[in-house]
């Protein structure tokens, strides 16, 4: 500090007064204003730096967070995240909870094909379902005491699966709901460690594809009645497709007339299961209306005409609303 003052204290000697004109005075004086106070403000930064020097890394770290901007406050815990609705997290083995069912009914699920053992037997049946967590499967047919029963009054095991129309995943165990999101039955993993196998049933989902260009997605309610192909038939075949209030459908490709359960959901999704058709004498020429449904991933409506479409977006069928008889 000494030779700081010392080398002002030279700079100020050279504008001392008495010896300069009046003009040259004024020059002076603010000359030495200037130099005095970069010489202060220079041995102020001097004093600082050794302070922090002095005061090691803590300090200099203290300064360097004082200087930050100030954290920002933790993130919002996020949202939950969204269930897996893959079918495939539905194929496998599992012990039956609810329904009704006996307490060792085990339900086996493998892509379309379900069967329910039971001790009078085994009964089987068909399901369907998407990656919205729809569901739609029914029980229809069966062997030993199981059939026999059914066939003397009484209903087959499993029917309660008519009555589903939504799964959802609860942790290992899946959830299955009625279309007003009453539990129906809870399914759980056979065996200890026992899970849904990876990858099976792979071919189950597919991803949702939205109706094209001019088509609006169906509602629910919009569906009731009776549909029927547009353009003509062949040789008169007198096919259609109905939807009813309970969630079902009957269709007819001009010669046989089957059904089945049905679930409609968002943006035209819809799942339906029922026996498909096999070719029958007599049966030659036929519309297949029964596989366009079984087919379908989508709904939509076309001004009044109803179109089925595929997994790929793809137009399966159009059909119009019938007269009213």
């Amino acid at each position: 500090m000494p030779e700081l003052a010392r080398a002002v204290e030279a700079q100020l000697e050279r504008f001392r007064p008495g010896t300069a004109a009046p003009f040259d005075d004024v020059l002076a004086r603010r000359r030495r204003q200037d130099v005095r106070r970069r010489a202060l403000a220079a041995a102020a930064a001097v004093a600082v730096g050794a302070a922090v020097l002095g005061a090691g890394p803590a300090l200099l770290g203290r300064a360097a967070r004082d200087d930050s901007p100030a954290a920002p406050a933790p993130a919002a815990a996020t949202a939950d995240a969204a269930p897996d609705l893959r079918p495939s997290g539905l194929v496998g083995s599992w012990r039956v909870s609810g329904a009704g069912e006996e307490p060792d009914a085990v339900l086996r699920l493998s892509p379309g094909e379900v069967t329910l053992s039971q001790r009078c037997g085994q009964v089987r049946g068909r399901w369907s379902a998407g990656p919205d967590g729809l569901f739609a499967g029914q029980i229809d047919g069966g062997d030993g005491a199981c059939d026999r029963g059914a066939r003397a009054g009484g209903s087959l095991p499993g029917s309660w699966l008519g009555d589903v129309a939504l799964f959802r995943p609860d942790g290992r165990r899946r959830v299955l709901l009625d279309a007003q999101d009453r539990v129906v039955a809870t399914l759980l993993p056979v065996g200890p460690g026992s899970s849904p196998p990876q990858g099976a049933g792979a071919a189950l989902y597919a991803v949702p594809v939205l109706p094209g260009p001019g088509l609006q997605p169906v509602a629910p309610g919009q569906l009731a009645g009776r549909w029927v192909p547009t353009g003509v038939l062949p040789d008169g075949a007198r096919a259609f497709l109905r939807f009813t209030g309970d969630r079902s459908w009957k269709a007819s490709n001009g010669c046989l007339t089957l059904g089945g359960p049905v679930s409609a959901g968002e943006q035209g999704r819809i799942e339906a299961v029922g026996p498909s058709v096999l070719p029958a004498v007599g049966c030659l020429h036929t519309v297949a209306v029964v596989d366009w449904l079984l087919q379908a991933d989508r709904l939509a409506l076309d001004g009044g005409v109803l179109v089925l479409l595929g997994t790929d977006g793809a137009p399966l069928a159009r059909l119009e609303r019938a007269a009213a008889r």
